[in-house]
């Protein structure tokens, strides 16, 4: 499982990121978010995707040139993917991108990247190239369809090509980056709009998730970790002294670094305290059982399991536990 370093776990949620972005862009020039979101995507498809396959064919040795396949959507999401669409395409990587909305919609700074891409190698594609023949040898897909900002149920055409993107990338196809959050996915709550009893809302399952500025909650609460995958932090070279309180912390283990301490020698179970865990109806002995292991886990010295039903006679994964019934047995 992937661990975040510690300075990746503070969590904030959308109204704080895009403070944070606001007061970044003050002194910063125009479009250098959108360039530095472009070069650290590029930058994780490179460490994910070598740049050719070594292939040999007879006595040939050939270098195939590895397919990114780019989706882009509307505002600076879609930009941020196509920055990284004319870096890749310069790196010599091939890159077909999809726009999923005209251009019109884009941002002046995402106008620019997109201007950038188009006049590189990258090649532009319609919506059905994703469920075509001619996708069969893409390497990876980037996701820059939709960011933090969408709260509403996608539709259309853009839900047709995220549910054909799902079932290409189940099937073991090719990894998936998403840009700042899958599109579909709640930064704030980390559920899919438009879910309910009846039916399942759309989001791409991404295998790598490349999210800007701070972690977001969405990413590690409800459904998010069913559809981010790896999550990646960049704050983007963002000064510090922008970030407000976080709205959370991210557990992790460096948080406890200082917890634990080395035990003397000459010591026993009797030198760490008691425990007393009283519980475990008539087939519900679990919880208590999963409660005791955890306080050994925790360091507790004696650990005894008080069964208000008939108790165990021991614990075999752990027959250090002390089994008694609740209701006669003295802890003294």
């Amino acid at each position: 499982m992937y661990s975040p370093p510690y300075s990746s776990a503070a969590l904030y949620r959308v109204a704080d990121i895009r403070q944070i972005e606001s007061a970044a862009a003050v002194s910063l020039p125009a479009g250098s978010l959108m360039k530095a979101a472009g070069r650290a995507i590029a930058n994780l498809v490179q460490s994910l995707m070598p740049q050719t396959d070594d292939q040999l064919h007879g006595q040939l040795h050939e270098q195939i040139p590895k397919q990114i396949l780019v989706l882009a959507g509307p505002g600076n999401n879609g930009g941020d993917a196509v920055e990284a669409a004319f870096l890749l395409a310069t790196a010599g990587y091939t890159v077909n991108i999809i726009l999923s909305s005209g251009a019109d919609l884009f941002s002046t700074e995402a106008k620019h990247s997109l201007q950038r891409a188009q006049s590189s190698s990258a090649q532009f594609f319609q919506a059905d190239y994703l469920s075509s023949t001619t996708n069969q040898s893409c390497s990876l897909v980037i996701d820059g369809l939709f960011g933090i900002g969408l709260t509403r149920p996608i539709t259309g055409h853009v839900a047709t090509l995220i549910t054909e993107l799902n079932r290409l990338s189940r099937a073991g196809r090719f990894p998936v980056v998403a840009i700042d959050i899958p599109s579909g996915l709640n930064a704030d709550t980390g559920q899919v709009p438009g879910t309910s009893a009846e039916q399942a809302g759309v989001a791409v399952h991404a295998t790598h998730t490349l999210t800007f500025i701070g972690n977001k909650p969405g990413l590690h609460t409800g459904a998010g970790r069913d559809y981010c995958g790896q999550v990646i932090v960049d704050d983007l070279g963002i000064d510090p002294d922008l970030f407000p309180t976080p709205d959370g912390i991210l557990i992790h283990p460096q948080m406890f670094s200082g917890v634990w301490q080395a035990r003397e020698h000459d010591s026993n179970k009797g030198s760490f305290g008691e425990v007393v865990i009283v519980g475990g109806a008539a087939g519900m002995v679990g919880a208590p059982l999963l409660s005791a292991r955890a306080a050994l886990h925790c360091g507790a010295g004696r650990v005894y399991v008080g069964f208000i039903s008939t108790p165990l006679l021991t614990d075999s994964q752990y027959p250090e536990l002390m089994c008694r019934e609740a209701k006669n047995c003295n802890f003294d």
